[in-house]
């Protein structure tokens, strides 16, 4: 309704430019997601060479399952990566402590 108070030939322009945000909006809502999972799956790479060829598919995989059941809502979501969250949590103090205890920062 704010667009009424404006000059007819403005208006296009105006209209435009909120297209073009909500189109960067959803841009994001898509890259993100991907860039996030495919860094994670970078870390098995570095790990050790052998997943190298199961990076890009694993992504694939993991992507198309997250958005799949992101309609379901958060709640399901959020029950299914709540433990493993928690395991992967519980596991990183095992893995670093002979790290930081073999060579401590002081």
């Amino acid at each position: 309704m704010s667009l009424i108070g404006l000059r007819r030939h403005a208006r296009p322009a105006i209209v435009a430019i909120g297209l073009f945000g909500a189109a960067l909006i959803y841009g994001d809502g898509a890259i993100t997601p991907a860039i996030s999972v495919l860094s994670a799956l970078e870390g098995l790479d570095m790990a050790t060479p052998a997943f190298q060829p199961y990076v890009l598919p694993l992504a694939l995989v993991i992507l198309i399952l997250l958005f799949a059941v992101q309609p379901l809502g958060t709640e399901r979501i959020g029950r299914a990566f709540g433990p493993i969250m928690a395991l992967w949590f519980l596991a990183l103090p095992r893995w670093a402590s002979p790290a930081c205890c073999g060579t401590p920062l002081c």
